[in-house]
């Protein structure tokens, strides 16, 4: 009962936090930092809408882009043999059609775990590559923390029901790409609705 009346506190808390109020004169909108306990993050929203998110999506497309087009190559490479070697089939003596065969399944075998290592190394790198963004954007969430004098930061997608006013997402992207962006990459934003 008392953990229940506690969680009921906080919510009703939370959602009558009202955002700060001072007001700014400036002709762009700007983001207001909600005070409130607890705050809400779609992490999702990270990777496609910030520049560097978008530079290291451009990145890893292109490398995965260029990782399919070697395995449809070889793809294509290996059923011009297996046709050549079937052709084959009723003219060569069955030893020497199954030597050939054996050694064609080992070829296959060998380049599906070669580009499945090549695959591996790629998703390897997403994750680092994750990491180390998420590091670089982890002093711009917690300087949002101590703005809004939070405890927390919580993935939205994890929250059952909450208010639209402690979603920091806008603002977090704002401050990623104002803190982490190129000065050429500032006007080149492109958000997933274009």
């Amino acid at each position: 009962m008392i953990r229940w009346l506690a969680t009921a506190w906080v919510a009703a808390w939370v959602a009558t936090a009202a955002p700060a109020t001072a007001q700014d004169t400036s002709s762009a909108p700007q983001l207001r930092v909600p005070r409130a306990p607890i705050l809400t993050i779609d992490a999702s929203r990270l990777l496609p809408e910030t520049v560097v998110g978008q530079r290291l999506v451009r990145a890893l497309e292109a490398e995965a882009a260029s990782l399919e087009r070697e395995n449809r190559a070889i793809a294509q490479s290996l059923r011009d043999e297996e046709l050549e070697l079937t052709a084959q089939r009723d003219t060569l003596p069955r030893d020497e059609f199954l030597k050939l065969a054996e050694d064609f399944d080992a070829r296959v075998q060998e380049a599906r775990r070669e580009q499945d290592a090549k695959q591996a190394a790629l998703q390897a790198r997403l994750d680092d590559q994750q990491q180390a963004l998420m590091s670089e954007i982890r002093p711009i969430l917690g300087q949002i923390m101590i703005e809004a004098n939070a405890a927390m930061i919580v993935e939205i997608g994890t929250v059952m029901l909450s208010v639209r006013s402690i979603d920091i997402t806008d603002i977090a992207i704002d401050r990623i790409n104002s803190a982490l962006a190129e000065p050429e990459e500032q006007d080149t934003l492109v958000t997933p609705d274009e």
